[in-house]
């Protein structure tokens, strides 16, 4: 299991939620709520390398307070993402890959609800032996895990 930010203290992950639910009309599911209560979030240890395609750079908080230090707030990214037109409401950036050039979305809506989404810019590196048909993806986004769970399962820990 990752563990982050052992030495911050954690927010109220359900009041989090609940603020979340409120301000933006989504239910977080319980799965991604029990995640960060169990793991927190942050970037020290890196979380892994996804399918040893990427590295996940960073695990993005659940926060509202602003004033406190917990890293990378997932709504901030969400609610830029959304403004630029990069991201559609019902897709809330949970992580990100080394470079920025990548973002795990989880799905907030519809049949594909609480599946976790890869979503790519036109700038994304990828390893050499990297499967061409894999990446031959119109929109440059996929459903690449059912779950936060299916998501941390296949995550490859980081070679020191």
């Amino acid at each position: 299991m990752i563990r982050y930010n052992t030495l911050r203290s954690k927010p109220d992950y359900d009041e989090q939620a609940a603020i979340f639910k409120a301000r933006y009309g989504y239910s977080l599911p319980d799965e991604y709520i029990q995640f960060l209560k169990n793991n927190g979030a942050g970037s020290t240890p890196k979380p892994g390398y996804f399918e040893g395609i990427c590295q996940i750079e960073l695990i993005y908080n659940l926060c509202f307070d602003e004033r406190r230090d917990y890293g990378t707030l997932a709504h901030l990214e969400y609610e830029e993402y959304v403004e630029e037109g990069w991201l559609s409401k019902n897709l809330l950036p949970i992580a990100s890959a080394d470079g920025g050039h990548t973002i795990f979305c989880l799905i907030l809506s519809g049949p594909l609800k609480g599946q976790i989404l890869w979503r790519m810019d036109e700038n994304i590196l990828l390893p050499d032996d990297y499967n061409k048909d894999f990446f031959n993806i119109p929109n440059r986004e996929i459903v690449i895990a059912t779950s936060i769970d299916d998501f941390v399962n296949k995550l490859e820990p980081q070679e020191e």
